[in-house]
């Protein structure tokens, strides 16, 4: 069992933040961005034991990126280059993982402008998965819907940390 010391010496915990990762399979949350969603961290509720979280870093954040790709592949057959939200995951999640010793502030916020930047380049693209795919041809010159909304939301996420 690992103390709230140990716990906190880690480099870019906050002393006392902690968060659980959900074990196992996706849930089946609705919508493309559920196994994203199913896949992102839970702050650890007050009644849930101290031994049962991890510390809040870029490392485990990057990991639930990692897990939410995998998922979001497997569920729908994506990937990356398919002009689906998996275009802004996929670099948010290097980027993320890449910068872990920056701290998570300065990680995530980093890693949402790279999946900003790639999430408009999805309107180079022509669709060939999920929804936009029936548009074919006539979805080439717009940005993935998915994309963009994964980056503004990571984006926003981003603004909130300290």
């Amino acid at each position: 069992m690992r103390t709230d010391a140990q716990i906190d010496a880690r480099t870019d915990a906050q002393p006392g933040a902690r968060a659980v990762v959900p074990a196992g399979p996706p849930t089946g949350t609705p919508g493309g961005d559920g196994p994203v969603r199913d896949a992102a961290p839970q702050p650890l509720r007050d009644d849930t034991p101290p031994d049962g979280g991890l510390p809040v870093t870029a490392a485990l954040h990057a990991d639930a990126a990692d897990a939410a790709q995998r998922a979001v592949g497997e569920l729908g057959g994506a990937e990356v280059g398919e002009k689906t939200l998996l275009d802004a995951l996929d670099p948010f999640r290097r980027e993320l993982r890449a910068r872990a010793a920056d701290g998570l502030p300065t990680a995530w916020r980093t890693a949402a402008e790279a999946a900003t930047r790639a999430a408009a380049d999805t309107a180079r693209l022509t669709p060939a998965r999920g929804r936009a795919a029936r548009m074919g041809v006539l979805g080439h010159g717009h940005p993935d819907a998915g994309a963009v909304s994964l980056a503004l939301l990571l984006t926003a996420i981003g603004g909130t940390l300290r």
